[in-house]
């Protein structure tokens, strides 16, 4: 779903379904919950096989993912990638979503051929910092203790700050436990739009492994 387009000068990575972490090599494939780990002093630029980009500062440590309707087989309507901490900028000319432990965000392009791009920054346990720098998007944010949720639209050029806990929400988020990607992903305000009509069936949570190395 992704390739290593740009490292420098090393980074780790995992199979979704392996444990082990090994040494990233140019234009690595990644597949679907394949995860990605930039060591202290690197950089990464990873693109989707459908248009999104992710630049990865150090230290960070992402998940990737793409999103499909069912009843539209083999046409994905975003790219996605979960991010458990770190640095990074995500640019797309269709729709990207950032997951974290609290938070989706989604950004979108409002013109064929124009990039909206936005700015996340996630120190987990404290806070994530968005910055909307083209196109639209909004973020769906769970408010302390998981009791409540709140949908923020994003405004150009405009950072802002929220809240990133740890600790055990409604969604059933551990630390050590990736449940709470799906158990987000089956929300009502979450679920993807379709472009065309919508069929009957919804969304599927897709599984995501997020162990750290």
């Amino acid at each position: 779903i992704a390739k290593l387009l740009e490292l420098q000068p090393r980074a780790i990575f995992r199979r979704h379904d392996e444990l082990p972490w090994q040494e990233t090599s140019p234009q690595l494939d990644f597949f679907e919950n394949d995860a990605l780990n930039t060591l202290k002093g690197a950089s990464a630029r990873v693109g989707f096989t459908h248009g999104s980009e992710l630049k990865l500062a150090e230290d960070t440590l992402i998940v990737l993912d793409q999103a499909t309707l069912q009843g539209i087989q083999g046409q994905p309507q975003a790219d996605r990638a979960v991010v458990r901490g770190g640095d990074l900028v995500g640019k797309t000319e269709n729709e990207l979503w950032l997951i974290t432990s609290s938070s989706l965000i989604r950004i979108s392009s409002e013109k064929k051929g124009k990039a909206a791009q936005a700015h996340l920054n996630v120190h987990e346990g404290k806070r994530i910092r968005i910055k909307l720098n083209e196109g639209s998007g909004y973020v769906l944010h769970i408010k302390p203790g998981g009791k409540s949720k709140e949908k923020i639209t994003l405004r150009r050029n405009v950072e802002i700050t929220l809240s990133a806990p740890l600790e055990k929400n409604d969604f059933g988020f551990k630390h050590d436990n990736s449940q709470w990607v799906s158990n987000l992903l089956a929300l009502p305000e979450v679920r993807l739009e379709a472009r065309t009509p919508p069929p009957s069936s919804e969304t599927s949570p897709v599984p995501v492994s997020i162990d750290s190395p």
